[in-house]
């Protein structure tokens, strides 16, 4: 029994040693042989499995008495038979995993050239696809060239046709090329060049837009000279189409009831002022080629007049900040802002210290023209924020004598200010003309120009005029007898048409020379003379002018408590003599209405009066009565002047056919605007 235990451990161990011994394999080859091993093996263990009952016991029999006898012997045999059988399970298990990484390399590198492949069949068919559209895209540059070919070769058939017809029809005559909407059109010698003008892009740039900004305007409300050049100079300009001019001004409620019937509503948007958001609604209308646009909020203009309101600050505050903030809703942004007098002066205010997020704010130019240096729109430094919504750091562009003065920071903040008449450039440098902003005119010189006013000639034509009696012209002088004598029917007064009727037609107000009358025309009515007065003011001359009617009834009537646009029509239509001995006045538009009526002015040579009126004892001729220094005996020997003419008809006549002759018209005024316009824009 030992001898057969001995050689079965000693054939085991020679197989351990020939394992060792062996050479090694190749990966793929030690592979391939433990896969033959481990099934060799799964089969022995299921043969070992059957034939292990009979063989096992047979053995442990065998084995178990040998194995008292041996005692330790065995136990070491059976070590080292443990320890043989794990040393050869570690070296397969070592032998395995190489394999195994062989195996899932070789699969990567599989997977990797079949995606070349693809790539590389892909690159192929995008490769083919450009070489086709290639060759699609010449052969279509190829058809169009022919096409192309065919219709010139057409053309130059046609054109040849037309060549032949015109030779026909004009062979002694020689042709001229005259292009007209880049084509070659031939026409005959005597016939003119046609000049075709295309509304493009180019053109419209060229256009100038402006946006007029006024209190007023006629024909829609008009209580001075303001109204009337709002309502006639932008109409002016806009003829000589070089300028997109529209205007905007407040929604009165006393506007006339005809123009409301024709607005346009466009929209509605919330004025911010301050502290303060009030509605605004925009209208519009279009009239004589002229688009008006009107403010609406009636907490601030539905009222009996346009002025004359403790809150008139607040309501023209309001206003200039709808006119800029109102920009967007009319679809308009003009390249010039045109403002005028005190209750448009902060529109440039607003323009020039307002954060705004839309650039086109930033190019606006800003005019800002003085009609009345009287009004400048001052109040407390107090209503800078609360009222006005200016911050305090701008206070220096708007303070003057400790006060807000609306005109000083309309000059400091316009790009031009323009006063309505040469000569009144010259008196606002002086203090007793400028009520004391002399100094910051002077400052400003740079930016200062004089541009004389006019009148339209459409709204003042006595041969149209609906408001008077009789209508007639230079040439029918007679309708104007006419008138006077219904005016004396009217109004109660002797009919006769060789008393000289002396007119009034102007504000009650110091400036425009009220001490003067007061102090001659008692004087005056001592002759057989008649008096009309129209117009408004102050109080103390609406009471003067209530005595002297009185005092005078078979004499004078006066229209004082309201402005009575009618009325003073028919003054200017009906009177012989027209009186206007103003202390200051920037232009005067009312001796300008007088002569186109045929009345003849009397005036002092201040401002525009100077430069509109001359004397009749000068070289030139004259077109009226002048006087130079502000003197009772003066005024009065000048109209004594005018009353002795009057006796000599045929003097005077000439003299009223005189005066209706010179040209008050906006035509040269309006040039020189859209000259100055030109010259801030380009």
């Amino acid at each position: 029994m030992k001898k057969d235990t001995n050689e079965i451990i000693e054939k085991e161990l020679k197989k351990v040693k020939e394992k060792q011994t062996k050479p090694r394999k190749s990966s793929i080859e030690s592979v391939s042989t433990l896969k033959k091993d481990t099934s060799l093996s799964t089969a022995k263990k299921k043969t070992e499995k059957k034939s292990t009952p009979k063989n096992v016991d047979e053995s442990k029999k065998k084995t178990s008495a040998t194995t008292k006898k041996s005692g330790t012997n065995l136990n070491l045999d059976t070590k080292v038979k443990k320890e043989t059988l794990k040393k050869t399970k570690k070296k397969e298990s070592l032998e395995v995993k190489p394999a195994l990484e062989v195996k899932v390399t070789k699969n990567l590198k599989d997977k990797e050239k079949s995606s070349e492949k693809k790539i590389a069949g892909k690159k192929a068919n995008v490769r083919a696809s450009k070489a086709q559209k290639r060759e699609q895209a010449k052969e279509s540059t190829r058809t169009k060239r022919v096409v192309k070919k065919n219709e010139t070769v057409s053309n130059e058939k046609r054109l040849k046709v037309k060549k032949e017809k015109v030779v026909k029809d004009t062979s002694p005559k020689k042709l001229e090329e005259s292009k007209i909407n880049n084509k070659l059109v031939y026409a005959p010698e005597t016939s003119q060049k046609i000049e075709v003008r295309k509304e493009n892009d180019v053109a419209k740039a060229s256009i100038i837009k402006v946006l007029y900004v006024a209190s007023e305007c006629q024909p829609f409300i008009a209580t001075g000279g303001l109204g009337d050049v709002a309502g006639s100079l932008p109409k002016e300009v806009a003829k000589f189409n070089e300028v997109d001019i529209r205007v905007i001004l407040p929604l009165y409620a006393n506007i006339k009831e005809k123009y409301i019937n024709e607005l346009e509503f466009i929209g509605n948007f919330t004025t911010h002022l301050a502290w303060r958001q009030e509605y605004c609604g925009i209208f519009k209308l279009k009239r004589d080629g002229v688009i008006y646009y009107f403010v609406d909020n009636e907490r601030y203009f539905k009222r009996e007049k346009p002025y004359g309101f403790y809150d008139d600050g607040e309501r023209f505050a309001y206003f200039c900040k709808s006119v800029v903030e109102g920009l967007s809703t009319i679809d308009f942004f003009p390249d010039i802002i045109h403002c005028n007098d005190w209750q448009s002066a902060l529109v440039s205010t607003y323009i020039k210290t307002g954060n705004w997020s839309d650039l086109r704010y930033y190019n606006i130019k800003n005019i800002y023209t003085i009609h009345n240096v009287e009004y400048q729109g001052i109040y407390g430094m107090e209503n800078l924020s609360d009222l006005f919504g200016i911050d305090y750091k701008f206070k220096n562009f708007v303070e003057y004598n400790g006060d807000i003065n609306l005109t000083k920071a309309a000059i400091q903040f316009s790009d031009k200010f323009t006063t309505v008449s040469e000569s009144y450039c010259d008196n606002l440098k002086e203090s007793y003309c400028s009520n004391g902003l002399n100094y910051i005119i002077i400052r400003n010189d740079y930016k200062l120009c004089g541009i004389m006013n006019g009148i339209d000639y459409d709204f003042y034509n006595p041969k149209t005029d609906k408001c008077i009696y009789y209508n007639y012209d230079i040439n029918s002088i007679e309708g104007k007898a006419k008138n006077k004598l219904a005016l004396q029917k009217d109004l109660a007064l002797k009919e006769n048409k060789d008393i000289p009727v002396l007119a009034i037609v102007s504000r009650l107000v110091p400036h425009k020379g009220m001490g003067l009358l007061m102090r001659v025309l008692d004087k005056v009515l001592e002759q057989d003379v008649q008096l009309i007065v129209v117009g408004t003011g102050d109080r103390r001359y609406i009471d003067y002018f209530n005595d002297l009617q009185f005092r005078h009834q078979d004499k004078v009537r006066v229209f004082v408590d309201r402005y009575y646009n009618d009325m003073a029509r028919k003054a200017y239509a009906s009177s012989d003599i027209f009186l206007m001995p103003s202390i200051i006045e920037p232009c005067g538009i009312s001796q300008m209405i007088a002569s186109r009526y045929g009345s003849i002015p009397i005036v002092r040579e201040v401002g525009g009066l100077k430069d509109s009126i001359k004397d009749f004892g000068c070289v030139e001729g004259g077109n009226g009565y002048t006087f130079t220094n502000y003197k009772a005996e003066d005024f009065y020997y000048q109209i004594s002047k005018a009353l002795s003419d009057f006796k000599d008809k045929k003097l005077f006549e000439s003299q009223i056919r005189l005066v209706m002759s010179k040209d008050f018209s906006f035509k040269n005024s309006a040039r020189k605007y859209i000259d100055l316009y030109k010259s801030l824009v380009r």
